[in-house]
């Protein structure tokens, strides 16, 4: 009996000695420490293309941008290949379709992406000469429409005008200032969705039914939020609204016990939510999780991103051979016939001025998933021999011809191959397979 007590009484100062070291490393977690420790965990999350997945790029740089308004700089190479990324994403979506007509791309991650041009000193206006600010106002227009259908993602095209200083039209303002007044939130989302709609409310025109709809939103937002908000998804979004709309003292420097019951506080929620979240490497379970957590705390909001714009932006000097604008590229059409004569076309396609046609396939292939090229190495540069997946055959005496089509559809063979010959500024280049 004697051994088995003190065996217990072994095992219960292990215990002890455990639960103490736990509770002191969980006190060393501050706020501070775990922005930099967040940061790091999202940059090291970069796949080998240096970006964070399809669609993904522009939260996390909006993201480090607000945690750290000085992480991206153009003379940089570290922060300048993730931002390429990021444009390399859109710009292979918008060669698919110009109108960006596509169920993945329609308005609420196309504001995103506007976001995360605004964040980088970049031209939503001017994208490689596209206005995606028209385009995007064109989206809200149609709403709703594929993916594009409720109140979370359109608010995210408003907060992208509004950071973009751009006037919102009187239609958008009243389609979410009724849903605030109405609250119109998703049954099983509305948290989240009240959050974003709250949090764009704040860019619109200052009036009576602006304040009564952020109001009744925040009323929603702060309802039971002891057990409505469930995880740190939800506590980071009603933060960031509840910041903006300044309702009430919630980012203190103090962190004393709340007078307004109603209302919860910054260090609440810091602990009840957001620093439980981490895991101990400071990462998130998810790159989404580090999209919402990370601003709050570094105590920022969506809406900060057109604070960087006006702060940084000045700063910094234009590096053209990174960020080349219209004028130094060249836009060319590609378009492929098989055997069949059935055709495929690639527009809008551009590439550096004076780059060779090669250079033009390169970058086709890299942007679309539908386009691939093959060929072998000759003492006149690269000789194409495979177009999607189609070898010319030399039984069948094959080979693919390189034309040049007029406006008037006449074709002119070239005398020169993809190695040599550079395009022109609005160019049609034809591949066909022929015979000899």
């Amino acid at each position: 009996m004697n051994r088995a007590m003190k065996s217990f009484q072994t095992v219960l100062v292990f215990l002890q000695i455990i639960l103490f070291t736990f509770s002191t490393c969980t006190q060393k977690v501050t706020r501070q420490s775990a922005v930099k420790q967040g940061q790091k965990w999202l940059l090291n999350q970069r796949n080998k293309d240096w970006g964070w997945g399809l669609r993904a790029n522009a939260e996390a740089i909006f993201t480090l941008q607000l945690v750290n308004e000085s992480w991206y700089n153009p003379k940089d190479s570290d922060s300048v290949a993730s931002v390429k990324q990021m444009n390399i994403d859109l710009l292979a979506a918008l060669s698919r379709k110009k109108n960006l007509d596509l169920p993945r791309w329609y308005g609420g991650k196309l504001g995103q992406y506007i976001n995360g041009l605004i964040a980088t000193c970049q031209k939503p206006r001017d994208f490689y000469g596209h206005d995606l600010v028209n385009l995007l106002k064109k989206h809200m227009k149609q709403y709703p429409r594929f993916y594009f259908n409720h109140m979370f993602a359109y608010s995210w095209a408003i907060i992208a005008l509004c950071n973009a200083n751009e006037a919102i039209p009187s239609h958008f303002q009243r389609k979410l200032i009724n849903t605030g007044l109405h609250q119109k939130f998703s049954s099983q989302f509305g948290k989240d969705e009240a959050s974003m709609v709250m949090i764009a409310l704040n860019c619109l025109k200052k009036g009576h039914k602006q304040h009564k709809a952020i109001s009744r939103t925040k009323a929603y937002i702060i309802k039971d939020w002891q057990t409505t908000w469930k995880n740190e998804f939800t506590a980071s979004l009603a933060l960031q609204a509840l910041y903006v709309t300044n309702a009430s003292n919630v980012f203190p420097s103090s962190v004393s016990p709340s007078l307004d019951n109603e209302v919860p506080r910054y260090d609440q929620v810091l602990r009840t939510f957001l620093l439980r979240a981490l895991k101990p490497n400071g990462g998130f379970s998810n790159i989404l999780a580090a999209f919402h957590v990370l601003p709050v705390l570094a105590k920022k909001s969506y809406l900060d991103i057109r604070k960087i714009k006006k702060k940084m932006c000045h700063k910094l000097a234009p590096v053209s051979d990174k960020w080349p604008n219209v004028t130094t590229r060249t836009t060319i059409t590609l378009t492929i016939q098989d055997k069949t004569n059935q055709k495929n076309s690639y527009t809008e396609l551009q590439a550096p001025i004076n780059s060779t046609l090669l250079k033009f396939l390169k970058i086709t292939q890299k942007l679309n998933t539908n386009f691939s090229f093959d060929g072998e190495t000759s003492s006149f540069g690269i000789f194409v021999t495979t177009i999607n997946g189609y070898k010319a055959s030399t039984a069948d005496r094959e080979f693919w011809q390189i034309v040049k089509v007029d406006s008037d559809g006449n074709v002119t063979p070239l005398q020169k191959g993809v190695s040599s010959y550079i395009p022109r500024e609005g160019e049609h280049i034809m591949f066909r397979l022929q015979t000899y």
